[in-house]
């Protein structure tokens, strides 16, 4: 076979392999690669740490408030503010705006021209917005937490990878077993 330009054969543990030539422009490619992957993972860490940290916020403003954060009513007092609804539409907002960039953002990486969407439209928006679950508090409560629940364990799996990091918040309704049983 034939050897990439600006790579080299060498013998590693009794087996030869293709390797970029030490400061080669193989090499300095490579590394911008990693560079900009680390810097995506780390955009990404941030982004749903935000996500992660405002979900948290919402669901203590639910537990705390003594007038309803979601559900009958909800609504109307996120209207009202200095209410803990309008405190946790607030949250609500950034969280529903980081979905909304990441979903964007993932559609753009799996297009070929790297513009799947264009212009996106206040309906489309919030159309990528729900699709993670829906977060309007006019839902019952605790299908309102369930929702906050699952968003914030997606995004710890992202962040964390399934399994590692903070403990995931237990949803209340029956999660189906893997192959739909």
């Amino acid at each position: 076979g034939t050897i990439p330009q600006g790579f080299q054969l060498q013998k590693v543990n009794g087996a030869w392999q293709m390797a970029p030539i030490p400061g080669g422009p193989a090499e300095r490619e490579i590394a911008e690669k990693e560079k900009k992957a680390t810097a995506e993972r780390a955009n990404t860490a941030r982004a749903g740490d935000v996500v992660v940290q405002d979900i948290d916020r919402a669901l203590g403003l639910g537990r705390d408030a003594v007038l309803p954060t979601a559900g009958l009513g909800a609504s109307t007092l996120a209207k009202i503010p200095g209410t803990a609804a309008a405190d946790a539409a607030r949250l609500l907002d950034s969280v529903k705006a980081n979905i909304s960039f990441q979903t964007l953002t993932e559609m753009r990486k799996a297009s070929p021209t790297g513009g799947a969407l264009g212009a996106v439209s206040d309906r489309e928006m919030s159309l990528l917005q729900a699709a993670m679950g829906s977060l309007e508090q006019s839902q019952s409560p605790t299908q309102f937490r369930d929702n906050l629940a699952r968003v914030r364990n997606l995004y710890l799996d992202i962040v964390h990878g399934p399994g590692p990091g903070p403990a995931r918040v237990p949803l209340s309704v029956q999660q189906p077993a893997p192959g739909g049983r």
